[in-house]
């Protein structure tokens, strides 16, 4: 651990919608199992080991506990009690993780743990806005929602997603078959489709939502299965806004050898990146750990790497990049960002 890691820890802005913690494990091989406190109940938990190749584990309260999804794998959605046992009040709790699942195993084995965590609106409640009924869990300040739904196999299924505005970064996946995760990022002038890794594609957008933006309150589906889940398919998705004070969508243009400054209007906890012009990694760097110099790739089982951005600040109302990496900050190249405070 960082020497200023248990600092930031304690400093890190807590708006009641999102929250970094970061934890050891105490379970396999032993028997331990632990409570994480986050500050609030915590409806989506994105747990990452930092110092082993290890998935990325995730769970959320519209599937319920111990039912778990890779952001670095297509695989279909896994139980396994021993993980996440429960989403309580304040935070969750961690059984022993015995399996490869990867978050509260020993630390002098395998830790420490960094886990990202979302406020929706704890249990799921049926959403009839759409032409199909969904599962919603949504933030009555409308940064952020799960939806689950079953699929139909009908063209232009319209799915209730319950932000009360239009989602701007749209993350879904079937939940259960091996197909990838697919990313829709849906401001007007760059709106496109994304995957773990590839560049973007404007044209699989316009067929995969029909060409139509999404509103207030539905996302427009075609009958792909793996878009809208078929006869027989399950599926989440996790719908992110702008929230003044609390959450920013957007994107920005790389200017090396220059800084890039993003304004978000407010100090940023956690920012994911990915340049959507170019093949290249998904980022998350938070102020938890080493104060944003440290990152992981959602989309690869690797440790974290340390330093790899080591030029970046921020202020009350921006963040700044100087790293000439292509993940960040490539000259001409384009990126689309989300921030949370």
């Amino acid at each position: 651990m960082a020497l200023n890691e248990k600092f930031f820890k304690s400093e890190v802005a807590d708006t009641g919608s999102f929250k970094t913690v970061l934890y050891d494990g105490n379970g396999y091989p032993n028997s331990g199992t632990q409570t994480i406190n986050v500050g609030f109940p915590a409806d989506l938990i994105w747990i990452k080991e930092r110092e082993t190749t290890a998935y990325h584990n995730i769970t959320d309260r519209v599937r319920g506990p111990g039912v778990s999804m890779y952001s670095n794998g297509t695989n279909a959605q896994s139980s396994y009690n021993a993980t996440t046992v429960s989403f309580d009040s304040s935070g969750f709790q961690l059984g022993r993780d015995s399996g490869g699942d990867g978050v509260n195993r020993l630390e002098s084995s395998y830790g420490p743990y960094v886990a990202w965590c979302w406020k929706a609106g704890g249990a799921a409640s049926s959403n009839y806005n759409g032409t199909i009924t969904t599962q919603v869990s949504a933030n009555t300040n409308g940064s952020f929602s799960i939806v689950g739904w079953s699929g139909t196999g009908i063209a232009n299924t319209k799915i209730g997603h319950g932000l009360g505005s239009k989602p701007e970064l749209i993350i879904l996946k079937k939940r259960n078959a091996a197909n990838n995760w697919i990313v829709f990022f849906t401001d007007t002038s760059i709106g496109g489709y994304l995957d773990l890794t590839n560049a973007f594609s404007a044209n699989n957008y316009s067929a995969w939502l029909n060409s139509i933006e999404p509103t207030s309150s539905v996302i427009n589906l075609n009958n792909y299965s793996y878009i809208e889940g078929g006869v027989g398919g399950e599926m989440i998705a996790y719908c992110f806004a702008s929230v003044a004070g609390v959450s920013k969508v957007g994107s920005y243009t790389g200017a090396t050898p220059s800084t890039v400054t993003v304004t978000v209007g407010f100090q940023p906890s956690f920012i994911m990146i990915k340049r959507t012009d170019s093949a290249e990694d998904w980022k998350i760097i938070d102020s938890s750990r080493n104060t944003f110099a440290n990152s992981l790739e959602p989309n690869e089982s690797i440790a974290e790497e340390a330093n790899n951005n080591s030029s970046f600040s921020s202020n009350s109302t921006s963040f700044t990049i100087g790293d000439p990496h292509g993940d960040y900050n490539a000259s001409g190249g384009t990126y689309i960002y989300m921030a949370f405070a």
